[in-house]
């Protein structure tokens, strides 16, 4: 019973990745890169179920990408995603929900996206902690471009996250959030970042949320960064 609460609970926060509800969302990031530049990106996405075991997924991004001097700054639209995923185990001990993410060359600027058709298949885990008032989440998936710009270089790397979100009383929840990613087209070349993350629920519908995270090591890989800060509204339906 108390695992099965606490994957509840969380999925109502809409912070539980495998639990087919659904939600619109805003948010803003600042990212500092470790090669001197940074970001502002605005997100609107929004996740939709199909049935009780699907879920479809899109992000639409606005970025400005601000250069070292020599450089000039850019802003537009970024590269589009498009997630769809289903459950393919449901228990109270364990969920899985394994799926893909697509994402497109829209990118406005070539400064503003990657120039390439992507895919990433992937599977995530929820397992409750009733011991620790958490759910796990791990995430293992892999990116890999399948065409576009031909002078753009190519994508090809994994990502390794595991999620430890606690919800506290009935208002209020943390995450820390470990991230791996593994650069394939670099010699296996890693970047670990270290995010943290305190939401508050604002009645049955809205949630708001504040992200923080750094970056251990790693540079010139994919999901690379100093720092950056995240914050974001959540509307449940």
């Amino acid at each position: 019973m108390a695992d099965r609460l606490l994957k509840l609970r969380t999925g109502d926060l809409g912070i539980n990745g495998t639990a087919i509800v659904g939600r619109a969302q805003l948010s803003t990031e600042y990212r500092d890169r470790r090669d001197g530049s940074a970001q502002l990106e605005h997100v609107a996405s929004v996740a939709v179920p199909i049935g009780s075991r699907l879920l479809f997924r899109a992000d639409v991004p606005h970025r400005f990408d601000f250069h070292p001097t020599g450089r000039s700054s850019q802003s537009g639209l970024g590269d589009i995603f498009f997630r769809v995923g289903g459950q393919v185990w449901k228990t109270p001990a364990l969920t899985v929900l394994a799926g893909t993410d697509i994402i497109l060359p829209s990118a406005s600027h070539s400064d503003l996206g990657r120039g390439k058709y992507q895919v990433g298949p992937g599977v995530h885990l929820a397992i409750p902690l009733a011991g620790l008032n958490s759910v796990m989440q791990p995430v293992v998936q892999h990116i890999v471009s399948i065409g576009g710009d031909p002078s753009r270089r190519d994508v090809n790397y994994s990502r390794v996250r595991i999620g430890f979100d606690s919800p506290w009383r009935q208002d209020w929840w943390t995450t820390i959030e470990p991230n791996l990613f593994i650069d394939w087209t670099q010699k296996s070349k890693t970047a670990m970042n270290l995010e943290f993350e305190i939401g508050r629920k604002l009645g049955d519908h809205f949630r708001l949320w504040l992200r923080p995270a750094v970056g251990l090591w790693g540079a010139g890989v994919p999901g690379a960064y100093d720092w950056f800060t995240q914050v974001g509204a959540r509307y449940m339906f």
